[in-house]
């Protein structure tokens, strides 16, 4: 595998952390996080807070309020990025970028692959979609700029899409299979995650990106739509898909579900040391059981092995059972 950050951003390591506001913050979300700030202080990079506010609907100011204060008590600093809520609607907030991805989805308007617009729009509800089995738009041939049509990006059968996985090497599948064709323009003529999420890691510059491996998925999706935007510097980024927390269920841990949130450990007035400590017995040199070691990040950043970052699930019984003095 090329070193990280090989490519078109050659240069020290540069990653970010990427919550969105449409819920307060959970123990997964603290454990990418810490992923994440570990990487990029062990290598000596850069961390960037991009608060993804793609979602105007869903968005409110305690969310926003959450974010900050979840970082600043798990102790995680960040080279750039909004410090304060005012800071972050004044220089970071969806509508200052705005022009940016509206001019992302012009250009895809435009776009052919092999004579097909790489773009077409979609009029399916979730329903309807449900119960055919995907979107039937595209034979549709719908006018794009109709109203309450979405636009989805085509992904042609047997067009793959390659990517780094650090430490793992070289990961490649068939966007048509893993994602199928989906959403970069909503209903409402606003721009979907996905479109937002690329143009940001690719002008922020990202060379490394870490997540969820349930968002494997979606990153098979960003790497073609990259490819038809044409752009140099997100499809050379490595990326971590690391490990989720999850319920008894099965089920990983969510903000829509009001899942565990750290919201809730900062009212009693809780210190994030056994939830720290916790983290630090999943790294190898972290060790187990009844220790009381690793209740500072910077105590995981002491054990944190770059070629050694968890890729297996938590459980939330375990972090429930050592949570209790």
């Amino acid at each position: 595998m090329n070193s990280p950050g090989a490519g078109a951003h050659s240069g020290s390591l540069h990653t970010r952390l990427a919550p969105t506001p449409s819920g307060y913050l959970h123990a997964g979300n603290a454990w990418s996080f810490v992923i994440t700030w570990c990487l990029a202080r062990k290598r000596s990079g850069a961390v960037a807070l991009r608060v993804d506010d793609f979602d105007p609907p869903r968005y409110r100011e305690s969310y926003l309020r959450d974010i900050l204060e979840s970082l600043h008590w798990l102790g995680l600093d960040y080279d750039e990025g909004p410090r304060s809520q005012p800071e972050f609607h004044a220089s970071y907030g969806f509508q200052r970028r705005l022009p940016r991805y509206l001019d992302a989805l012009e250009s895809l308007s435009r776009i052919t692959v092999e004579g097909a617009p790489a773009v077409y729009a979609c009029d399916c509800s979730r329903k309807q979609m449900q119960e055919q089995g995907g979107c039937r738009c595209r034979e549709k041939n719908l006018d794009l700029h109709s109203d309450g049509v979405a636009w989805r990006l085509h992904s042609p059968p047997g067009e793959t899409v390659s990517f780094r996985e650090w430490g793992e090497g070289e990961k490649a599948a068939e966007v048509h299979v893993v994602a199928g064709d989906f959403g970069v323009r909503q209903r409402d003529g606003l721009p979907a995650y996905h479109l937002c999420s690329v143009v940001d890691d690719e002008d922020l510059r990202m060379n490394c990106i870490v997540r969820g491996r349930d968002l494997l998925p979606s990153t098979f999706a960003q790497l073609l739509l990259a490819r038809r935007l044409s752009l140099t510097g997100f499809p050379s980024c490595d990326f971590v898909h690391h490990g989720l927390i999850l319920e008894k269920g099965g089920d990983k841990l969510s903000k829509s579900a009001g899942s565990r949130a750290l919201q809730d450990w900062r009212n009693r007035g809780d210190s994030p040391a056994r939830l720290l400590q916790w983290f630090f017995q999943q790294f190898p040199e972290g060790g187990g059981g009844k220790t009381r070691k690793g209740g500072q990040v910077g105590d995981i950043l002491s054990v944190f092995d770059p070629e050694r970052i968890p890729r297996q699930d938590l459980s939330w019984e375990d972090l429930e059972a050592h949570l209790i003095p």
